[in-house]
């Protein structure tokens, strides 16, 4: 099959960030030939059509990121078969279009064209032809290891139930022993873990004082150290797992075996196809998932007046964790930075109160200088009307700094 390249926006046919149903759908004269696998690193499976020498690598959006090919397929660039060029005639090309081309032991690597040469042998012999040669999008090397947007996909969230801290008189006379389990005791609801959409079921009377301590080690580890790995075990009533933790500056990594989960769902989060039992996060997401139950924690054990080490821990934990859940967000950010480094536009986090407020400025700031000005009626109106605007604007915003910061100091 031969395919010319358009540098990341499509390889012939197939377009960069299309749906996996799209691509199979080009390649339905060769669905015998079709074989999904899942990758060795465990990421979203590829689609191979190892006859042809194509093999379609998905993200973990499960949109086309990339497309290796090997023989006999043809990649065809700037009028020539990329697949018929030995290593050295290949890596002379490139440096003339490319400078800041990659070059390592066995392959190159160009971010400007987007195009990787996989050549194992080239030190050897130069002239060697490669092996393959893989054509990726530019978000390719973000999105294959699982960096998505937390709201959409490789979720983890925490739902938690209603819990009033301060248990009835009778029940306190009635404990043998005060501590969590005691505090949670006349909790009736389940929280719900949300892992890769999968729920597991967290009893807060038996389950939460089981796993409270360990959790709580990682969440002290991952604050005080910028990157780490951590194992942990976390068995209760209602599941037992293992996980195998890794982090740094911004992302974590959890690889989890579930060994028993409450309901069967066990299978489910071992699938490997795609792996269900890995997580990919932006780190301070996890940490805010956690906010909310250690302030339910704090609140039991501060009103029981037990455990005050591991209450003064939990406290510590809770105040240092910056924002609480996805569930438990009074407002979101109007604009918010994705994990890829994009900036990005809510208005439907706004309440309608704030939007009201945010159409009534903008129409003052159009209004209020025809108001005080007057409006002319010249030809350049729109230049004298932006002149205006631009004055209300400079003079407008130290203005409301100035009185909100007078407004909170005195709320202070």
């Amino acid at each position: 099959m031969e395919l010319s390249l358009r540098p990341y926006k499509s390889v012939g046919e197939f377009e960069f960030n299309a749906k996996r149903e799209i691509v199979r759908g080009f390649m339905k004269e060769h669905a015998s030939e079709l074989a999904t696998h899942a990758r060795t690193d465990g990421k979203v499976a590829d689609d191979s059509y190892e006859n042809l020498g194509l093999e379609f690598i998905y993200t973990k959006y499960d949109k086309l990121g990339a497309i290796e090919l090997k023989s006999p397929s043809k990649l065809v660039f700037n009028g020539v078969n990329l697949m018929e060029k030995t290593w050295k005639e290949l890596l002379h090309q490139f440096q003339m279009l490319d400078p800041e081309i990659q070059v390592s032991s066995k392959d190159f690597i160009s971010y400007k064209f987007g195009v990787a040469v996989f050549a194992p042998n080239k030190d050897t012999n130069p002239n060697t032809l490669p092996t393959s040669i893989t054509a990726f999008d530019k978000q390719f090397f973000i999105h294959k290891d699982g960096i998505a947007d937390p709201q959409y996909l490789n979720t983890f969230h925490i739902h938690v139930p209603f819990f009033r801290a301060g248990r009835s008189e009778k029940s306190r006379s009635e404990a043998k022993s005060e501590g969590l389990k005691e505090a949670f005791s006349e909790v009736r609801e389940k929280g719900i873990m949300i892992w890769n959409q999968v729920p597991i079921a967290l009893d807060y009377a038996s389950d939460l004082p089981e796993i409270l301590q360990p959790i709580l080690s990682l969440l002290e580890k991952m604050r005080t150290s910028t990157e780490g790995t951590h194992e942990l075990k976390l068995a209760c009533a209602s599941f037992t797992t293992e996980w195998k933790v890794k982090w740094n500056e911004k992302f974590l990594l959890i690889d989890a075996h579930w060994v028993k989960v409450k309901g069967g769902y066990e299978d489910a989060l071992n699938d490997t196809d795609p792996n269900i039992g890995q997580l990919t996060l932006v780190k301070s997401e996890f940490l805010s998932e956690w906010k909310m139950p250690l302030l339910q924690v704090w609140n039991a054990l501060k009103h029981e007046n037990v455990e005050p080490e591991l209450s003064g821990r939990v406290r510590s934990m809770e105040r240092s964790i910056k924002e609480m859940g996805k569930f438990y967000r009074e407002d979101k950010s109007l604009i918010s930075t994705t994990p890829d480094g994009r900036k990005k536009v809510d208005f439907t986090s706004m309440n309608q109160w704030k939007m009201l407020l945010f159409a009534l400025i903008i129409i003052a700031i159009i209004i209020g200088p025809i108001a005080y000005f007057g409006f002319d009626t010249s030809t350049y109106w729109w230049v004298r009307l932006g002149r205006n605007i631009a004055l209300v604007i400079l003079i407008g915003i130290p203005v409301f700094l100035g009185l909100r910061a007078l407004i909170r100091r005195k709320k202070r």
